[in-house]
């Protein structure tokens, strides 16, 4: 039974690799990565606020971004 167990903990331990490498590639994939650096204490104050948005920390920078982004792009008629 021990034997059994092992190999079962060793197919998990296995299964999740690959299940994070595929997202790992995924992501390197179809994203591109932008750092940011915030004074100390700020993250959880801006994750605050995303939160009662109702947005991750991640999807709050992005639309605040776009929103910018729309406002400056010429009207096109």
């Amino acid at each position: 039974m021990t034997i059994c167990g092992i190999l079962i903990c060793e197919r998990r331990d296995y299964m999740a690799k690959k299940e994070t490498d595929y997202k790992r590639k995924f992501n390197e994939d179809n994203y591109d990565r932008i750092y940011v650096t915030a004074i100390k204490g700020k993250k959880e104050e801006y994750k605050a606020l995303a939160e009662q948005n109702g947005m991750s920390l991640n999807a709050y920078i992005v639309h605040l971004l776009e929103a910018e982004q729309a406002k400056q792009k010429p009207p096109t008629d």
